[in-house]
């Protein structure tokens, strides 16, 4: 996904750690148009079911505004006495909605202009009289200064009257090593400020800016909404939102809003940044709204349902690039959301169009897919006569195994009744294609031109005698990164053996990359050497295989041979929490062993090598800031292997499917410039959404691209610092997209065989042959089924 225009971060690394923990109504009463689409106790509506019983009319169409010039990193927006709307922005200059949201108006203020340019704004919030409350820190430098440090911060509080009068904030009560954070303000005008902290609270500011200990809270809140006496709040470590009833002064229980956020929202990871996974404002008396990918719901408190206002599908609610930062109502039956890509998008109920649109498409993936979803929703934006269908089949917290879900999948296919349009990511392809399954897609490939072509490299690297059977949305590169003395030897597996162990010698008992289990660096390298295992008939390329397995166990060996105890303590601890956390094991990551380019233990020293792949311009910019360091300027990125590429979200589409047209319409939306400019897993395979870097370089200048923060465990401070890569780099850059032309499929059998087998044989159990003999053996088995 493109980054923001500045990119601020502030990271602590404990060597690996950093990267791992990381159709409604109007008039009051919005059930009237709900229809079919009522939860009870928490569940989903899609509205099938409507389908089936005729025609249900109403459903709610949005008008963008594009406000990205005018709104900065972080912003919020809120509600005023008369019912208007004001964007509040840590960056830029209040924004007051004229004209139905279609103008918005500047609101400059001479006490936040000079905020602005002498200090930094945390947080804003706006009360209903235009009272304003503002965290500030005082200690916040230029990127650029000599001395900066982005952990050093001295956080005020003050309050500023609609009449322009400023209040300064008495913190005095705080605990030792607690800051303020966030700043609320009720519908009441109560104002609150919550903390961070062993022992965060919520602290409540008095008229004359004195303030006392409110609520002792069990972790940070990341958003508080008000209405009357009630205070909903969400924690960054909550189940779900809390409901405290501020004159009673105890909790309220309400187990059907508790349940639906655990089902749909249950990772908030996202909120409380620039950003909500899972945002919720009040509406009428005692009603919450919650607002996310899932659409817009209503929800009276302590009631027995929750009703979709919304479908998530059926608007940007539901575009992963559409990152919400927050929402408001708007009169009776409409609505506001302001999103991080700078869109103020009103919603308003249509009474005369279909609840679901008519036509249907199915799209289907193994795993969730970003990039997918955008397609989707932008695609139903532009085409509302149309209903995709997206089904994941596995999702991450399931117990179905992939091989019954694949199972289930091909009896579908099979039997004709499957997907019109797959994402093949992980989906045994070459069955797929000997057996008839899917179409050929030259013509949409071909069709595609102007702003709208491909690279066509990549188009070659998937054309055979018999057509195009699929095409990537987007690729990445497998690169090495360190220094030019060690880099210029690594054009192969081989090259990049001989350098692993030439570095040992030089760095005894330091970690060379990170990784210390054999299936993690088998996995590593295997995406520069799957293509070479197999020969053009499918069968297995012995030569090929065995050159890996030789070499891979040189690299681990380089890496095994006096790597210090810590080292590996850490790095199963680190493997352990992440089991915990997500269900499966460090090494079984892809995403961790492969895209996780990992910069912050580099630059702290506790690696001396990085590999992985480059998932977009930021993961690029990032590299590049890196070699602005005094210390790395000797550092450059270069390709692991010059022809290799990973492909990522693989597109196919049915051979039977009855909707061809459909299915090849939305394919040429997946690869057209508009989805491709936005992208989540790669670069784009689209030259002219690829070309999109260069206005990002434009755009940014000489602007600092890169600021981030990283601290050791010793507490010593590193700063990262860039601007975007220059036309040199973007160049470099290209140059590699037109130059890859051998994809790394994902064979996720044969792949498992060769780690296990090959486990025992970098570990000194099995010889080569053996290793060779018996991975051929199992290839044989699954080959035949």
């Amino acid at each position: 996904m493109k980054a923001e225009k500045k990119v601020w971060a502030f990271v602590f690394s404990v060597c690996m750690l950093a990267i791992a923990l990381g159709g409604c109504g109007s008039h009051g009463d919005l059930s009237d148009h709900t229809g079919k689409n009522r939860i009870e106790n928490g569940g989903n509506a899609d509205g099938t079911d409507a389908l089936s019983e005729g025609t249900v009319m109403g459903r709610y169409v949005e008008t963008a505004t594009d406000l990205s010039g005018s709104i900065g990193f972080a912003s919020d927006i809120f509600k005023l006495e008369d019912g208007s709307l004001i964007i509040a922005d840590t960056e830029k200059d209040f924004l007051l909605m004229k004209e139905n949201g279609e103008v918005w108006e500047t609101d400059a203020r001479s006490w936040k202009t000079r905020m602005q340019e002498e200090c930094s704004i945390r947080s804003l919030a706006v009360g209903k009289d235009n009272t304003v409350g503002v965290i500030y820190d005082t200690a916040a430098q230029s990127p650029l200064t000599e001395d900066y440090n982005p952990f050093e911060e001295n956080l005020e509080v003050m309050v500023v009257k609609a009449d322009g009068t400023q209040v300064p904030v008495e913190m005095a009560g705080l605990e030792e090593e607690e800051t303020p954070y966030r700043i609320w303000i009720s519908d009441t005008g109560r104002i609150f400020v919550s903390t961070f902290g062993p022992n965060p609270g919520l602290y409540e500011i008095e008229e004359d800016g004195s303030s006392d200990r409110f609520l002792t809270l069990e972790s940070a809140t990341s958003l508080i909404r008000f209405q009357n006496q009630l205070m909903i709040l969400d924690r960054f470590d909550g189940d779900g939102l809390t409901i405290y009833d501020m004159e009673q002064e105890q909790y309220i229980e309400d187990d059907v809003l508790h349940d639906f956020v655990e089902e749909n929202y249950k990772d908030r990871s996202g909120n409380g940044g620039s950003f909500y996974d899972l945002y919720f404002f009040m509406g009428e008396e005692n009603v919450l709204y919650l607002a996310g990918e899932k659409g817009l719901h209503r929800h009276v408190i302590g009631g027995n349902a929750i009703e979709q206002v919304i479908d998530g599908n059926l608007s940007s609610l539901g575009n992963p690039s559409y990152q919400l930062c927050g929402m408001a109502m708007v009169g009776d039956s409409e609505f506001m959301a302001l999103f991080s890509n700078g869109r103020a998008v009103r919603y308003t109920y249509n009474p005369d169009i279909p609840t679901v649109p008519g036509e249907k498409l199915k799209v289907y993936s193994l795993r969730d897919n970003s990039t997918v979803r955008q397609a989707v929703n932008l695609y139903q934006t532009a085409y509302p006569d149309v209903y995709i269908e997206y089904e994941v089949g596995t999702e991450t917290d399931s117990s179905v195994t992939r091989e019954d879900t694949l199972k289930n999948l091909n009896m579908k296919l099979l039997a004709g009744n499957g997907p019109d349009v797959l994402i093949l990511d992980h989906m045994p392809v070459d069955s797929y294609i000997e057996k008839g399954l899917l179409a050929d897609l030259s013509p949409v490939v071909e069709s595609l031109s102007g702003e709208d072509a491909l690279f066509e490299n990549i188009v070659s690297a998937f054309r055979t005698e018999d057509g195009i059977y699929m095409m990537p949305c987007e690729i990445q590169l497998p690169v090495a990164f360190g220094k030019r003395e060690y880099t210029q030897g690594m054009t192969d597996l081989e090259g990049i053996a001989d350098t692993m162990e030439r570095l040992r010698e030089n760095v005894p008992g330091k970690n060379l990359y990170g990784f210390c289990t054999k299936k993690s660096v088998m996995k590593l390298f295997s995406m520069i050497s799957v293509p070479d295992w197999t020969t053009e008939k499918g069968e297995i390329n012995e030569e090929g295989l065995s050159g890996y397995l030789v070499n891979v166990k040189r690299i681990y060996d380089a890496q095994m041979q006096g790597l210090a105890k810590e080292d590996i303590e850490r790095y199963y601890d680190l493997s352990e929490s992440y089991r915990e956390r997500y269900g499966y094991s460090l090494d079984d990551s892809a995403e961790m062993i492969r895209t996780g380019v990992n910069y912050v233990d580099f630059v702290v020293g506790d690696r001396q090598f990085l590999y992985g792949t480059l998932g977009g311009d930021f993961t690029y910019a990032t590299l590049y800031a890196v070699q602005q360091m005094e210390e790395y300027e000797d550092c450059e990125t270069v390709l692991m292997k010059p022809e290799t590429f990973y492909p990522q979200t693989l597109t196919g589409i049915s051979a039977v499917s009855e909707h061809k047209e459909q299915a090849q319409s939305f394919l040429r939306f997946l690869l057209g410039k508009e989805n491709q400019s936005s992208l989540f897993m790669g670069f784009s395979v689209n030259r002219s959404a690829f070309d999109t870097i260069r206005e990002t370089a434009k755009e940014t200048g000489d602007e600092v691209y890169i600021d981030m923060g990283v601290m050791d465990e010793n507490g010593k401070v590193y700063t990262i610092t860039g601007g975007f890569p220059g036309e040199k780099e973007i160049q470099r850059l290209q140059n590699w997209m037109e130059s890859v032309s051998v994809p790394y499929i994902e064979d996720d059998l044969l792949e498992e065989a060769v780690y296990e087998e090959g486990a025992l044989y970098l570990e000194g159990t099995l010889s080569l042959e053996n290793t060779l003999e018996r991975i051929g053996k199992r290839a044989a088995l699954y080959m035949a089924e």
